[in-house]
């Protein structure tokens, strides 16, 4: 992969960051250490080896599922803040 200045550029657009062309330098130089990174890990040599999906031989204990009473809505409706048609409504956190 190649890191230049169209890909800072576009990175930077998509992180909604605002970079000077310093910024940009050294961000490209980082990256260009991560890829290189990456690619060495790609040149060793892993033919017969079984993928590695736990770090010990140990298995979490998993409770049973249970169903059980949940809120109704009379106690969630006393309980929130504030309820719109049955759903609790909340403050808006996240500007669009």
């Amino acid at each position: 992969m190649v890191v230049d200045d169209h890909l800072i550029l576009k990175l930077q657009k998509l992180a909604k960051l605002d970079l000077d062309s310093e910024e940009r330098e050294s961000m490209k130089q980082e990256l260009e250490k991560m890829i290189g990174m990456f690619d060495k890990i790609s040149e060793v040599n892993t033919d017969g080896l079984e993928a590695l999906v736990y770090m010990s031989d140990s298995q979490d204990k998993l409770r049973d599922d249970e169903v059980r009473e949940g809120l109704s809505l009379s106690t969630l409706a006393r309980l929130a803040p504030s309820m719109e048609q049955n759903y609790v409504a909340v403050p808006k956190v996240i500007e669009t």
